[in-house]
């Protein structure tokens, strides 16, 4: 399978605007990566993705580091991933396009 790669959220929202998904489905969430340095550090992006002509159109965006609760740092950071899920769902319910939870992955790319 065929995978369109993003990392602005305005080349997104572009495409998904051009050529809608053919479920009318977008995938959204949050993903935490422990961070190589330390575990307590996670690596929070947020992804989105849906399926157009057998493609994966897939958005990956690094928000920055989650320190934990007790971190303002974190705070920050937990803002500018709320702010990036409003825009994705804001412009996918304005081509209602339904926003659901999940990650779509090519099941033929070996891990």
């Amino acid at each position: 399978m065929i995978l369109v790669n993003f990392t602005d959220v305005e080349e997104f929202e572009c495409e998904l605007r051009q050529r809608c998904p053919d479920d009318r489905i977008l995938r959204v969430t949050n993903e935490w990566i422990p961070s190589k340095m330390t575990p307590t550090i996670r690596h929070w992006i947020v992804r989105a993705a849906y399926v157009r002509d057998g493609q994966i159109v897939r958005f990956n965006k690094y928000c920055g580091d989650d320190w934990g609760r007790e971190f303002p740092e974190t705070d920050k950071v937990r803002q500018r991933a709320k702010e990036i899920i409003e825009r994705l769902t804001k412009c996918a319910q304005a081509l209602a396009i339904d926003v659901r939870a999940g990650v779509l992955e090519d099941s033929t790319t070996p891990k």
